[in-house]
């Protein structure tokens, strides 16, 4: 039987996830943030650190808060929506910094950050996974932290209205009997009017499962242009090296303020269009001679 431990959470790693030390190692307790006491349950380890989960709160951080989002406990999406958002700001301003300064740019400092008025439906990519089972049909969502345990969802706040959609129609649109081998995911990129969308496979799909695929994007609302990539069954990589386009559009037009460009498939976008309107905004008004 496991031994709780009381723990002291020290600070967030990248992910946001809360880090201790314990027998000097790092510690990793997801949903808990500094100035936390807990008492946690040690899972396991490897040669460089632990993982842990929490079984009670001995003392609660100041900036602790109900998570919007009732997924937000278990599902692997977001790690850090118990945080106040003035404390998110401040923790991302913080690790900024701490880039700057290990890249030898310790002279620039950021005072604050930008944000936009509300933290809800702000990305315009999704990538959600899927699974298929014969009495069940199609389950789309993400996977747990630490696990390929599926949570099923049917809302995301984070997501665009349109990306957010998908997770009722794409398990329509590829119908409950219909099973489809090595489909293991879906990338959406949304532009606020229109989405393009990859299904992303583990093996070579046949001419019919070709076919079923394009059938069920082109049945999407929004939906202006598909395409299939497929990587190895091995490992945890989702995208391979080629994306094959399958119907309509191949590139999506974004605006950005006055600034128009087009984007493909799986093309670098800031996720949060509104946000990337505010910054240009800002570095007009610091260097308007530039742009």
């Amino acid at each position: 039987m496991t031994q709780n431990k009381v723990i002291s959470i020290e600070r967030l790693d990248r992910t946001g996830i809360g880090v201790a030390v314990y027998e000097e190692k790092p510690l990793l307790l997801p949903g808990t943030l500094p100035q936390e006491t807990v008492s946690a349950a040690i899972l396991g380890g490897g040669q460089h650190q632990f993982y842990g989960e929490v079984t009670s709160w001995l003392t609660e951080s100041p900036h602790r808060v109900k998570p919007p989002c009732s997924h937000a406990s278990y599902c692997g999406g977001c790690s850090i929506q118990h945080m106040s958002l003035t404390a998110q700001r401040e923790w991302k301003r913080t690790r900024f910094m701490e880039g700057m300064k290990r890249a030898g740019l310790e002279h620039i400092s950021v005072s604050s950050v930008l944000h936009m008025e509300e933290a809800k439906r702000f990305r315009s990519k999704a990538q959600f996974m899927l699974s298929w089972e014969r009495d069940k049909g199609w389950t789309i969502g993400l996977f747990a932290p630490r696990s390929h345990d599926l949570i099923s969802l049917s809302t995301c706040i984070v997501q665009d209205p349109l990306t957010e959609s998908l997770l009722t129609r794409i398990p329509e649109a590829l119908g409950k009997e219909t099973w489809i081998p090595g489909l293991k995911g879906v990338l959406a990129r949304s532009n606020g009017s229109a989405l393009l969308l990859t299904w992303l496979l583990s093996q070579e799909p046949t001419s019919t499962m070709r076919c079923t695929l394009q059938e069920a994007a082109e049945s999407l609302p929004g939906v202006e242009g598909a395409f299939l990539n497929v990587s190895s069954p091995h490992g945890n990589a989702l995208l391979g090296k080629e994306t094959e386009h399958v119907f309509g559009k191949t590139t999506l037009e974004y605006c950005v303020a006055d600034i128009r460009f087009t984007a493909g498939p799986v093309s670098f976008v800031q996720t949060t269009l509104e946000g990337a309107a505010l910054l240009l905004e800002e570095v007009r008004r610091r260097a308007p001679a530039q742009l």
